[in-house]
């Protein structure tokens, strides 16, 4: 930093200044100690394992041994966040990448997936999931009827253009009546 003084002769020597910076999420702990319920395991998952005590008393009353299998548990709920791409939201691009390090360091979800609001100049808003394939935003799409225990979390400010249209207020109503959705 530095100064001119007030006839352009000379410059006046400056001290540098840094100015601290503040976490992206200050409150991440507090967050996932919030979280802490959605760890709550999904007992009749698709997943088995051994269960060493039932193959033991099976083994001790039938003399065969043949494993036992149970389901096993897997996390409850799979979390989709729905990052805006409007221009206004790259202040929270840091933010939403330290949310979702800490949904998946949580270990509470099947899967922490981030998808894509894009909004083109001049073009309808695009919806991207995790692989970068388009998503349709009409009524009729697949996408639209979420699978069982999914969680939406819709990450934007509702500030770009598309958002005065109601294509994207009708997605998100359409995504509400089959998985919670939050924003």
């Amino acid at each position: 930093m530095w100064l001119e003084d007030q006839t352009g002769a000379h410059a006046i020597a400056g001290k540098r200044v840094s100015v601290g910076r503040s976490a992206a999420l200050p409150d991440a702990l507090d967050i996932g100690r919030a979280l802490r319920p959605l760890r709550r395991p999904w007992l009749s998952g698709v997943h088995q394992r051994l269960d060493v005590d039932a193959t033991v008393e099976y083994y001790t009353r039938t003399g065969t041994l043949v494993p036992r299998l149970t389901p096993a548990p897997e996390p409850w709920l799979e979390v989709i966040v729905v990052l805006d791409r409007g221009t206004a939201m790259a202040v929270w691009d840091e933010t939403v990448r330290t949310l979702t390090q800490t949904l998946r360091a949580l270990a509470a979800f099947r899967d922490v997936r981030v998808w894509h609001l894009e909004h083109p100049p001049g073009e309808a808003p695009a919806l991207h999931d995790h692989h970068g394939s388009v998503l349709p935003l009409n009524r009729d799409a697949a996408h639209h009827t979420q699978p069982a225990r999914r969680l939406l979390l819709v990450v934007t400010d509702c500030a770009a253009p598309a958002w005065r249209h109601d294509t994207l207020w009708k997605t998100l109503h359409t995504w509400g009546r089959t998985a919670p959705v939050a924003g």
